[in-house]
């Protein structure tokens, strides 16, 4: 039986981006202001605005269960590059199970 997908980690004020759904080039940072077991809820800084859109429910960019219909309103999130590395080394620790995956 495979693995379920399990979220990445995160933490409470880090930067991710957001993008309108997996594999797109359109992004925006954002930065995480709620964390659940399966999704994460963001504030989006679209370009040229001032303020950040609220946006909760947001699931990873790699979790099998996207579906356009019923994401539409709230996008996906990932790392911003070069930021996986940093968050397993960093909050989960160099001797986690996960690191040197």
């Amino acid at each position: 039986m495979p693995k379920s997908f399990e979220m990445p980690p995160v933490y409470l004020g880090q930067i991710v981006r957001w993008k309108p759904h997996p594999g797109s080039d359109a992004h925006a940072p954002a930065m995480v202001v709620a964390i659940g077991d399966l999704n994460v809820g963001l504030l989006v800084f679209h370009r040229n605005t001032v303020n950040g859109f609220p946006y909760d429910g947001v699931i990873h960019e790699r979790d099998p269960k996207f579906d356009p219909a019923r994401y539409v309103d709230t996008g996906v999130w990932a790392y911003v590059e070069d930021q996986d590395d940093y968050i397993t080394y960093k909050v989960l620790g160099p001797h986690s199970a996960e690191a040197g995956r």
